[in-house]
């Protein structure tokens, strides 16, 4: 007795994996973007009413980075730490910081999920 079992279709043809690795990228990509839009507006909140940042160049420099991983950073601005509350002089002055990426780590956590979601169900889809 001989069975013979033919395979065909996305699976096993490699177009599933592809539209995963498609669809993790995106996520990725989509959860970074979220990321610079929600530092973003924190800053826009916070520098509001300050004198010392009437051009938005603190906001501005916030950028998704692909060079090493999907990552959101401030373009290596010097005045970030300080913002934040991470820097030495925070330590010393009464100013604790803005808190903005670490705010927004924590709302993007509670949407990156659904992000990372639409991303592969759009991703196969086109499967």
């Amino acid at each position: 007795m001989t069975i013979t079992v033919r395979v065909s279709g996305p699976f096993f043809d490699g177009r599933t994996k592809r539209a995963i690795t498609r669809g993790i990228e995106e996520a990725k990509r989509g959860v970074a973007t979220r990321g610079v839009v929600l530092v973003r507006t924190r800053m826009k909140a916070s520098f509001r009413y300050h004198a010392s940042f009437p051009t938005g160049r603190a906001s501005r420099r916030v950028m998704v980075d692909n060079t090493s991983g999907t990552r959101v950073t401030d373009g290596r601005n010097i005045y970030t730490p300080w913002l934040e509350g991470l820097g030495s002089m925070n330590a010393v002055t009464r100013f604790k910081g803005y808190f903005m990426f670490r705010l927004a780590t924590v709302s993007l956590r509670g949407e990156a999920g659904a992000i990372a979601a639409r991303a592969i169900e759009r991703a196969m889809g086109a499967v």
